[in-house]
């Protein structure tokens, strides 16, 4: 008879260590288990842990359970959190397979006994170290005590399987273990050169590919690290004159310093290449994550919407123009927050200075973009609305596979918006997608005015920025959340030139200020200012949002009133008898009639 091991796997964000308790706890159950057999070994679990079920599958008692169709979902809470559980099975073998992020095992019921530890050998040579930890241990206090034991130079705990996203995840700060088993290796630190170059980095998989350039995802021999390696060809550079845009992206990014911006760490000549190494996003793009939603609810798309406009607002007030906002240049992390990436078409300038490039996505192009008179910022704001249009329908506004058709409708058409939305998101998108720029929402107070509509009203614009709102979306860890589709065209041809067989004999340098080090930044100390005083002007804001709201509320509680009032003199014309006693019970209640009937006569008038 064959075993199966049933573990709980999380779903969603896990708020406490008692939960975090809860991942991959495991059971040996054989084949012929019945569903009651499940139901009752995990509220006994549960239980233990001052948890309850709250709601069963809706299998019958006697259900066999198998490997291809026992995956269950639960819902237990303990006092005010809810936890959604998955129970998945799987089959217990003598052979050490990879699925996923997750390391399959041979497990015996003695290993299931002690669920609550975490087993860690680390190969060291011919030599293997053993830890044991408390199942809330996390990656930071692993690696600590990896490294006080070992007394080696270690950068970087690798599972010896080399397991990208595991090895990924553990050099992540302060993060809690979800394997029961982790066997690793050392990463000991590799430095090749004074200056950092390619030889720098291990290449492991394209991440994306554009007009232009390719992403790596790659390894730090330095620290262990994982990043984003852009790749941009010196060769097509040259042929389309493109020195003058990379030089502005590398200054812009060396500039920016934001939480929701992409950082960039080193940027660089080799002999074929401009290269940007960037922060790895591993939630990859917003793109990626709406078309497995379809589209997102209106409080989804607030959330990713109020976090972006934040990171508008920190651009144009270091008088950056970006020009390219929409989803394939939002990353997320693996928390699901954004990194607005991408800087190529973006433009020092200032707020009323007009730019004359025609650039940017077919869709997204605001209509002075397209009649070529010169643009100023306003076209961000334009696109924002874009944006928030694909967002909560699927689709951009005036989509069209034909390229021609989208430039006349966004000329010559008005947006429509579908029945299911509010009409406060409608009163919104109309205001930025508005033709003329000098009618648009935003062009007297920028993305300030933006945040001030209605729409956002119920929303914490500080908590957001400071991250203390979770995300709608948790990007999955057990793998990569990037489209790989065609990634492979070009690829080899790619790593030819990267290792010197094709390309340039000779190495030559197109710029004569490019290299970057972040290590070596010297305006760090400007940079943190500029954020405070970003994070200084969000606060504002939301001050003068929740006065406004106080005003609002005020004026709909008075109108509520008179409402009242008159329903109330209505039916003492009417009724000579229930009026009586109604004006009778005013008195009561307040004195006397005179402010009220005072405010009453005057409303009359006013609906007269």
């Amino acid at each position: 008879m064959n075993n199966y091991i049933y573990y709980i796997n999380k779903r969603r964000l896990l708020k406490s260590v008692t939960l975090i308790n809860l991942i991959n706890t495991l059971y040996v159950l054989n084949q012929l288990q019945t569903y009651n057999n499940i139901i009752m070994n995990l509220s006994k679990s549960i239980s233990q842990k001052g948890f309850r079920i709250l709601q069963k599958s809706s299998l019958s008692p006697n259900h066999k359970l198998s490997p291809e169709k026992s995956k269950l979902s639960f819902k237990t809470r303990k006092n005010s959190e809810l936890l959604k559980l998955m129970v998945s099975p799987k089959l217990i073998t003598n052979q050490t397979t990879q699925e996923g992020s997750f390391v399959k095992r041979e497990t015996t019921l003695q290993n299931s006994q002690i669920m609550d530890l975490i087993l860690v050998i680390v190969h060291v040579g011919q030599q293997q170290f053993r830890f044991t930890f408390n199942r809330n241990i996390t990656t930071t206090q692993i690696r600590a005590a990896v490294l006080q034991k070992l007394k080696l130079k270690i950068v970087a705990l690798n599972t010896i399987d080399h397991n990208i996203l595991i090895d990924y995840y553990l050099t992540l700060e302060e993060r809690p273990i979800l394997w029961p088993e982790l066997q690793l290796e050392c990463q000991e630190p590799v430095v090749t050169g004074q200056h950092v170059s390619l030889k720098d980095f291990q290449i492991l998989k394209c991440i994306g590919a554009g007009g232009f350039s390719k992403v790596y995802l790659v390894k730090s021999k330095m620290n262990g690290h994982f990043y984003a390696m852009k790749l941009v060809d010196k060769e097509f550079i040259i042929k389309y004159k493109k020195a003058e845009l990379l030089q502005n992206e590398r200054d812009i990014m060396a500039f920016i310093y934001h939480p929701f911006t992409i950082q960039m760490l080193f940027s660089f000549e080799s002999r074929n290449f401009i290269v940007f190494i960037l922060e790895f996003c591993s939630g990859g793009e917003l793109f990626y994550q709406l078309k497995t939603l379809k589209r997102m609810s209106e409080e989804q798309a607030q959330f990713y919407f109020v976090e972006i406009c934040t990171c508008m607002l920190y651009l144009h007030q270091m008088g950056i123009m970006y020009r390219d906002i929409k989803p394939e240049n939002i990353l997320l992390d693996l928390d699901g927050h954004i990194r607005i990436s991408d800087f190529g078409l973006s433009k020092l300038t200032s707020p009323d200075e007009f730019a004359y490039s025609f650039c940017g996505s077919p869709e997204y192009m605001a209509p002075e973009m397209l009649l070529k008179r010169g643009h100023t910022i306003q076209v961000d704001h334009y696109c924002l609305g874009a944006l928030l249009y694909e967002l909560v329908t699927g689709l951009p506004p005036f989509y069209s596979k034909n390229t021609q058709k989208i430039y006349d409708s966004i000329l010559n058409e008005q947006v429509t918006f579908p029945q299911f939305l509010s009409q406060e998101i409608k009163d919104l998108m109309s205001g930025l997608l508005a033709k003329d720029p000098h009618k648009r929402l935003g062009v007297r107070g920028g993305v300030r005015e933006i945040l001030q509509h209605k729409w956002f009203k119920k929303v914490n614009l500080t908590d957001i920025l400071m991250k203390r709102v979770i995300p709608p979306i948790r990007p999955d860890i057990q793998k990569l959340n990037f489209e790989t589709k065609n990634l492979q065209q070009g690829d080899l041809e790619v790593r030819e030139k990267l290792i010197g067989k094709a390309g340039f004999k000779k190495d030559f340098k197109i710029f004569d200020e490019f290299y970057f080090d972040y290590r070596e930044n010297v305006r760090i100390a400007d940079q943190q200012r500029l954020l405070k005083e970003h994070i200084k002007n969000v606060d504002s804001i939301q001050q003068q949002k929740s006065r406004s709201l106080d005003k609002i509320i005020s004026e709909d509680s008075r109108q509520s009133k008179l409402q009242k009032r008159l329903e109330q003199q209505t039916s003492l014309r009417t009724s000579p008898q229930k009026g009586s006693t109604l004006m009778n019970n005013n008195f009561m209640q307040t004195g006397g009639l005179k402010t009220e009937s005072s405010d009453l006569t005057s409303s009359k008038r006013r609906i007269t």
